[in-house]
């Protein structure tokens, strides 16, 4: 169903598996000015179900595996430090891993929720304050980041570095966001690269159309992705010296909004298909290979690092098949 094309050779030559990370963006947002309640976008709850962070980590515990929650904690400004102190430990509690996201839209006084936007000293000093307070939460300081929206630069990976975070996956090549990828004249793939003492873990991506007049990149994201797409993507990947494969949800991935945003509803079509693909990679063997960002952070340090840096490239068929199931809902 997939054909791989390479986007050039790697940095890094040593064999190593393929490895599956699960993220999730732990974010909420202002709708009109108005910021939306955390009993939603964070935890989901309608009626006597809760849809949010807890259901994820129970469908992951269900197949033995953790995710990585990167959490947006600068939503302080608004819902209070100890709202935000209360998720990152209930997720830790869990045994699941809490890693830093900004979505700076959040802050005092700014006009951009575009990280990329702020200087070099400005990035170090948001990146600082997000990195005490998940310590302060956890006692475990974040080792890994994610910007909001993807909106890293370069500046933002010397930002990490003075803060002692060595991993980042904010590369998202040909994004319009991605300040990052465009300095970098979007050279890179899906495989991970150095910058300084920060390894790029980059969101993981394929071709949903490719032609010599058009083309479309998504990510692995199972409110956007078919199941197909994304079972196809991965096992393109696994086993060609790509490195890791972020599989990406939300916080709010499993509920839907109203038009108006005065009220959601369950989502279960996406939750069903995360739980599918995890029951088949469990079932194909791949459950050993699921690792935390955490866990990541170790890796890359230790030099457990593959030569892979490949975008697959979807058929036409599949893409059919993805414009005919949102036009049937």
């Amino acid at each position: 169903m997939l054909s791989s094309e390479s986007r050039g050779a790697n940095v890094f030559a040593q064999k190593t598996k393929t490895r599956l990370v699960i993220t999730v963006d732990t974010e909420t947002y202002p709708i009109s000015g108005r910021p939306l309640p955390l009993e939603a976008n964070i935890y989901g709850n309608v009626g006597h179900e809760s849809l949010g962070v807890g259901r994820i980590m129970d469908i992951c515990d269900r197949f033995k595996v953790k995710a990585t929650f990167f959490v947006d904690v600068y939503m302080h400004y608004h819902y209070g430090k100890l709202a935000v102190q209360k998720l990152c430990q209930f997720i830790d509690a869990r045994g699941h891993d809490v890693q830093l996201h900004a979505h700076t839209s959040w802050l005092p006084g700014s006009v951009s929720g575009s990280l990329h936007s702020f200087s070099f000293a400005k990035q170090v000093e948001i990146i600082r304050e997000g990195r005490e307070l998940i310590a302060e939460c956890t006692r475990k300081p974040p080792v890994a980041f994610r910007a909001g929206a993807y909106t890293a630069n370069c500046d933002t990976i010397r930002a990490l570095e003075r803060n002692d975070i060595h991993v980042d996956s904010s590369y998202f090549p040909f994004h319009k966001n991605c300040v990052l990828s465009q300095q970098l004249a979007n050279r890179y793939g899906n495989g991970v690269f150095r910058m300084g003492n920060v390894f790029e873990v980059p969101v993981t991506t394929y071709w949903l159309l490719k032609t010599p007049w058009y083309r479309k990149i998504a990510k692995i994201d199972v409110n956007s992705s078919s199941l197909s797409e994304m079972e196809s993507a991965i096992l393109a990947l696994l086993g060609n010296g790509t490195e890791y494969v972020i599989l990406f949800l939300h916080s709010f991935s499993f509920i839907g909004w109203n038009k108006r945003f005065s009220d959601f509803t369950p989502n279960y079509r996406p939750m069903r298909r995360f739980e599918a693909l995890l029951e088949r990679l469990v079932n194909r063997g791949y459950g050993e290979r699921f690792c935390t960002m955490a866990d990541v952070a170790r890796q890359l340090e230790a030099g457990a690092l593959g030569s892979g840096d490949q975008i697959p490239s979807l058929n036409s068929l599949a893409v059919l098949a993805r414009v005919l199931r949102r036009a049937l809902g």
